[in-house]
Formats: structure tokens, sequence, C-alpha cells
């Protein structure tokens, strides 16, 4: 006899083959933790990040606060969004699967590797949160700094990296373990923070520093490794003011300065893959963590015409592309690098070929690529686009 289609289903046994299945991804990244950054923290992200990826949100565009998005990023498959003084991450259909309040007055966000680390530049406050829950409250992490923080980072393994200043006007590097125990510290004079790193492994840092004498101003790159107390490398740039500052590998730095990018090893000074724009404009820059590959924008010196210059994790240039109009920003991730113009988004490979075009109805502030598609942002509304095909995005 025929099995009828209509017959009842059994959701025992499809509860069981699910739970199956969950154990069975728990147990994979479990022996994973063994070999590389996964951690059991990780794992239950993971599930939950699964399970709440099957509740469907409202669709995009979604709507922040009037002023809009004040620092936005992408963690995983969710967009994270600083919005006046709440988090949210959001799914890829908008809906809300963390939302919580900082009461921070300057809030500013560093993710890696699933985690999110979220701190108000001027106090000494900061919270840690995975995919999909809080990992440390505010409440949690008080007293932790003595000193307001500049800037700050999180690492692949967890561990933390802040800039800091105190009161009487020194700086400071603080690098802390995933338990929010101080791993290492280094005192600067008044030279001010600019930017910190944390490198893969968790051994190495560095801390870039502005200073000025004899009328000259310079940015100093401190590098770190944790076993020892002083500076393994010191690398002084006259005339600079470092923009980015991130570790390709654990003992290599990706430098983006004002005039120039350059590539240094832990080991030594000597300067790879350098790129000279001293004569030109930087204008936008985009630093993809989780895969180390990079993309920069200059716009030619009395022009409107924009180079576009990608950047493999090795450090090496992966493609230019010349003769952009009128570029806005920038955005990439392990795959593409989003281009956002007056009336457009271009989407390239590493290789420089065009793969998309997105034309744009309305004004487009920036952009931000996911694993999957691309964020727009417009004022206080946050509209999400597919990268695999040519559209036009419009006002709904």
């Amino acid at each position: 006899m025929k099995k009828r289609f209509d017959q009842k289903i059994d959701y025992k046994f499809i509860g069981k083959i699910m739970l199956v299945v969950v154990t069975a991804i728990s147990i994979i990244f479990i022996v994973a933790s063994s070999f590389s950054n996964v951690t059991f923290s990780n794992v239950t992200g993971v599930i939950e990040s699964f399970f709440l990826n099957l509740k469907r949100g409202d669709g995009y565009p979604y709507e922040c606060s009037a002023e809009g998005a004040d620092r936005t990023d992408t963690i995983s498959s969710y967009l994270a969004v600083l919005d006046d003084t709440n988090v949210i991450f959001l799914n890829k259909t908008a809906k809300e699967v963390l939302r919580y309040d900082t009461t921070y007055t300057n809030p500013e966000i560093d993710i890696s590797n699933g985690r999110a680390l979220v701190y108000n530049r001027g106090s000494s406050a900061f919270s840690v949160t995975g995919q999909s829950d809080l990992l440390y409250e505010t409440s949690e992490t008080d007293g932790v700094l003595k000193d307001s923080i500049i800037t700050a980072t999180i690492g692949k393994k967890g561990n933390l990296a802040f800039g800091t200043w105190t009161d009487d006007g020194t700086s400071k590097f603080t690098a802390l373990n995933k338990k929010l125990g101080t791993e290492f510290y280094y005192i600067f004079g008044s030279d001010r923070v600019l930017d910190v790193a944390l490198s893969d492994n968790g051994k190495y840092g560095a801390c870039a520093v502005f200073g000025a004498e004899n009328a000259t101003y310079y940015t100093t790159v401190h590098i770190f490794d944790f076993d020892e107390a002083d500076p393994v490398q010191t690398v002084k740039f006259s005339g600079e003011t470092v923009v980015s500052l991130e570790f390709l590998r654990n003992k290599t730095l990706n430098i983006v300065t004002d005039r120039k990018r350059r590539v240094i090893s832990v080991d030594d000074k000597t300067e790879e893959n350098v790129v000279d724009y001293s004569s030109h404009t930087l204008d936008s820059f985009d630093f993809d963590k989780d895969s180390g590959k990079s993309v920069l924008c200059y716009s030619k010196y009395g022009s409107t015409s924009n180079v576009v210059c990608a950047f493999y994790k090795n450090g090496k240039e992966s493609c230019c592309i010349e003769d952009v109009e009128n570029v806005k920003s920038v955005s990439c991730n392990s795959k593409l690098i989003a281009v956002l113009t007056d009336n457009e988004v271009l989407c390239y490979n590493y290789r420089g070929k065009l793969k998309t075009t997105i034309d744009l109805t309305f004004n487009v502030d920036s952009v931000e690529l996911d694993s999957s598609g691309i964020y727009l942002f417009s004022g206080s509304n946050i509209y999400r686009a597919k990268t695999g095909r040519n559209s036009t995005l419009e006002v709904e």
C-alpha cells in the first residue's frame, strides 16, 4: 500500500533527529577547539545563532534612531550596530538577535572571531559579547581599567588590548587575557596613543603613539613580545600619522598612515609592499580581521578620480583599480571589495574583476560587506542587497 503524504508528522522523531544533529555539530566544534581558535563560547554562540536565524524579522530597510547608526561592523553572519546607547545585532532578515543598553556617551566597537568588544572612549567602561549574548557586562568589567580609554581591540583568542591615558597626561598600553587578567602593560610618556593591535596567537602586541619635537610631528610604532618587559621593535615615522595598525600574521604588521601603506616584520624594520600616496589624499580604508585582507582608496591630487588598491592576507597587493570616480568609502571581506560612489556600489573580486553593480536611486553614506551580501547606510535607515547579481536599490 502506498504511503499517504498527508499522514501526521512524527514531531518527536524529528526532534530526536535535530538533537542528534546539534550534538554532532557541538562535538565537531569541541574537537576543533583543540587545533584552532574555536572555543566553547564560540560553540555556544554558533548553536544559539543557528536557532536565532530560524526566526525572521520584518526585513530591510531597518530604521535606527533619528541620528542613524553611530558605528557598524559585522560579527559572523550578523550586522552589529551601535545606535545611540544601544548595541544591536541584526540577522539577514533584520531580526534583532541581541540588544542591550550600554549607557555609553562615546561608544566604539571592535570585532574578531565571533566576539565583540564595545567600549566607551573617554572612560574606563567596556563590555564583551558573543554572537548572541553578553560575556562580560560593564558592571563586571568595572575597575578592571583605571584610566580613560583612547582605543582598544579584541584578538582572535578573546584577549584584549587598550590604549589609555591618565589625568596627568601619561599614555599606557595594556593587554588583558580573555578572563580579564592583566597580561602585559607598558607606560609611555606624553605621546598620545593612536591605535593598538594583537597578533593572532596572542603572544604579540603593537601600539602606535603620536608625538612632536622640534616643530615636527611623528608616529612611533612599538612592538611587544609579552614575555619581554620592553619593546622588541620600535619604528618611527616622521611627518606621518597612523590610521590603522593590524597584525597580518603573528609576526607581521600592516601599517597604514596618512602618507603610506607598508608591511613590517616584528624581527626587523624592513618595509615591504609599500604604497606611497603622499602626493595624493587617503580617502578610505578597511581591514577584514577574519581573513587579514584589506583595501584602501586614495584620490589623485586635484582630481575626482580615485585609485582603489586591495591586498592579500600576506600583505602583497592583489589588484589596483584605477580611475574610479567620486569614491565615498570602501569595504572588504574575504572574497570581495565594495566601492561606494555617488551613484552606485561596485563589487570586485581580489583580481580586480567587477562582479556586481548596484545602482542607487538615493544617497548612501557608507557600506559594509558580510559573507553573503552588503549593508547600505542612508541616514537613519539600513538597507541590504545581494552581491551575486546586478540590481537597483530603491526607497520602499
